[in-house]
């Protein structure tokens, strides 16, 4: 099932993430630094798996 994801995983978690974030900010849920804390922890999170590869 998650055959078409393998190597991926960790980038569509942080997509989701940074989509979150926003959606967090947008609904009164997250404060902007909070939204951006969460969507700058996920890009770099990309970065370091992508830098490991």
């Amino acid at each position: 099932m998650f055959a078409k994801l393998k190597g991926k995983k960790t980038y569509v978690a942080a997509a989701l993430t940074v989509l979150g974030a926003g959606a967090g900010y947008l609904t009164g849920e997250a404060t902007a630094a909070q939204a951006a804390q969460m969507a700058i922890t996920a890009i770099l999170a990309a970065t370091l798996r992508h830098g490991m590869v």
